[in-house]
């Protein structure tokens, strides 16, 4: 069945992506020279910078071995290569490297502040949290561990008011990095305190003007508020800044879909698609607009190329299960897309529920029934699902059970929107 609930989580998760990490530069992750060496070695090093600013991972390398086979006690170079496997995505490359490190510099706080990035990455959230500290208290003007402290009390361990201390601990030493008021404008978001996260979010904005992330921010809290208009010109601030910034258009999207203006949403999730061969969100947001429309066969061609993007995307499969339900058309179909769904989210009641009407399709009550039967006392029971739950138990002649699952139903929510059936099919019931 399409949900509002399963819209709702959709769009939480693009705004939880959307609000992604704070990027901090190169330049605050690596140290410069912090005590007088041979010149070789620091030039070999700052070659090495230099490469991994152009993206030039190879030549950075390079440099960097270069400069440890003159001082193999170069730690700066060694940090150098263990930001390339950050960069490359090879955690097991970092964290061997920063394993044999952190014993010969123990008290280096560049080293401490990658191997608690490391440990973060890596999901050690108590670990992490102790090397972050110790990078600070070796050295208070490591930027990159404030930020990443911050970051995994704010994603990690849903501490939002200690990341805030710590955003704002970073600010005091330099309030000129957008990306610390990035991370503060998150922080206070978390904690509900929207006013103070707008003024973030636009000094953010202010001191970044190339970064589409503080205007995506801003869309947010104005959709927050209902303020649609302002957040449709927050998100295209953001693609005007950053073409190819998906979220922002999936965002902006989103908006227009809430305001009915369907052929707008529709062009800029047909975007995303464009962009990006391998998003498969956009084409699950098209085709549940397709769906809403009552446009069957366009939603069942974008859920059927989502899931040809991502096999993993369970509320396609849940989707195209229901209509072929509905419709009674390829149940086959439908069965083999309800169970993945499930697979897939095997904690999702949305998708049970599906399950149960399909098997309903197919004249398969009684397993309709037991899928449903498991669901109906659960929390994640909806009066949907006891309303499906009902009319399984009518088509079966149960009545009594029939009759209590519909006044269930409307004990729960006199505002149903089938509310008008379920007393049709009271009435019904009444007499048996």
């Amino acid at each position: 069945m399409l949900d509002k609930t399963l819209t709702a989580c959709l769009i939480a998760l693009l705004w939880a992506c959307s609000q992604g990490a704070v990027a901090i530069p190169l330049v605050e992750r690596l140290p410069t020279q912090q005590q007088p060496l041979p010149d070789p070695e620091a030039r070999h090093y700052q070659q090495g910078i230099d490469a991994l600013k152009r993206g030039d991972l190879a030549s950075a390398g390079a440099a960097f071995e270069q400069s440890l086979g003159i001082n193999p006690d170069f730690v700066q170079s060694r940090l150098g290569l263990i930001e390339i496997a950050f960069q490359r995505g090879d955690l097991d490359a970092a964290g061997q490297q920063l394993e044999a490190l952190i014993l010969k510099a123990p008290d280096n706080s560049y080293v401490q502040s990658s191997w608690g990035r490391y440990l973060y990455l890596k999901r050690r959230y108590p670990e992490a949290e102790a090397a972050l500290d110790k990078a600070i208290s070796l050295d208070p003007s490591v930027a990159a561990a404030y930020i990443d402290l911050g970051e995994l009390y704010l994603l990690a361990l849903d501490q939002p008011a200690r990341a805030e201390v710590v955003f704002r601990s970073a600010l005091v030493l330099d309030n000129s990095r957008g990306g610390t008021h990035f991370g503060l404008g998150r922080a206070l978001r978390r904690q509900g305190r929207l006013d103070e996260a707008e003024s973030a979010f636009l000094e953010a904005a202010r001191l970044g003007p190339s970064t589409p992330l503080p205007h995506q921010a801003l869309g947010g809290l104005n959709v927050l508020r209902g303020r649609h208009d302002a957040a449709l010109k927050n998100y295209t601030r953001a693609i005007e800044i950053q073409p190819d910034f998906l979220a922002a258009y999936l965002s902006r999207g989103d908006v227009y879909a809430s305001l009915g203006k369907e052929q707008k949403a529709l062009a800029d999730y047909a975007s995303v698609s464009q962009r990006s061969a391998s998003n498969s969100l956009a084409l699950v947001k098209a085709g549940m607009l397709h769906q809403s429309a009552g446009r069957i066969p366009d939603a069942e061609q974008a859920y059927l190329r989502a899931i040809e993007r991502n096999p993993q995307e369970a509320i396609a499969y849940n989707n195209l299960a229901w209509m072929a339900a509905e419709r009674k058309a390829r149940l086959d179909d439908a069965l083999d897309w309800a169970n993945r769904a499930v697979a897939l989210e095997p904690g999702a009641a949305t998708y049970q529920d599906t399950l149960a009407w399909v098997q309903r399709a197919r004249g398969n009550l009684s397993k309709a029934e037991a899928v449903l039967e498991k669901v109906r006392h659960s929390d994640a029971a909806t009066p949907g699902m006891l309303y499906h739950l009902g009319i399984i138990y009518q088509e079966q002649g149960k009545a009594r059970e029939a009759r209590e699952a519909f006044k269930s139903v409307l004990a729960q929510d006199e505002r149903f929107a089938r509310r008008n059936d379920i007393k049709q099919r009271l009435g019904q019931l009444a007499d048996q």
